[in-house]
């Protein structure tokens, strides 16, 4: 299990945002891409109403779950590293708590600002604080606090300068213990 799906559902910064309505109007074009056991996706599908919803995951097994969540998305098993959808179509790209897992998020964020027309909505584990939870809460205490997994780490001045080589930064939020990034397409990108 990833260590985001201990949270409480509905405690994620980015169905928090949606679900007061603040990302409404990103969600005009019909088509959202998410990933995971869809929980994120459940808590705001309310305001997914008439949209078109792709998720993806990894994990067949997660998808699984995501079907009992939210039957009414589009499903799927894929790597980040290679989304299977066509260059700018989707409004808005969520991936959360998943870079931090990634051998290579590079590659991820290429594949995000490809298939992404305008919006993307990154977060990740806020370092060290997230450690410091762990340790706080006697958790991987012999790995110094670092949920397994987690092989990239970032603090919020870090992960807001790597993002910003892919996504104008549109807003930053660091809801304890996350880093939130709102990002928009840049126009003078190159790969």
């Amino acid at each position: 299990a990833r260590a985001a799906d201990e949270r409480r559902p509905g405690a994620h910064p980015a169905a928090d945002r949606v679900g007061r309505g603040e990302l409404h109007g990103i969600l005009r074009r019909p088509r959202l891409r998410s990933r995971g056991e869809g929980i994120l996706l459940h808590n705001i599908q309310g305001h997914l109403v008439g949209k078109n919803v792709f998720a993806v995951d990894i994990d067949h097994l997660e998808i699984e779950t995501a079907r009992k969540n939210i039957p009414s998305a589009k499903l799927g098993v894929a790597s980040a590293h290679y989304l299977p959808f066509s260059d700018a179509g989707f409004d808005l790209v969520i991936c959360c708590e998943v870079l931090e897992h990634l051998d290579n998020p590079d590659l991820a964020l290429r594949e995000i600002r490809r298939v992404t027309a305008k919006y993307c909505i990154l977060s990740v584990p806020n370092e060290p604080i997230w450690r410091i939870l762990n340790i706080c809460r006697g958790t991987y205490i012999s790995d110094l606090g670092n949920t397994p997994g987690h092989i990239n780490h970032w603090s919020r001045r870090s992960f807001k300068q790597y993002v910003s080589d892919y996504f104008q930064i549109v807003e930053t939020t660091t809801p304890l213990p996350w880093i939130g990034v709102l990002g928009h397409q840049k126009t003078n990108w190159k790969a």
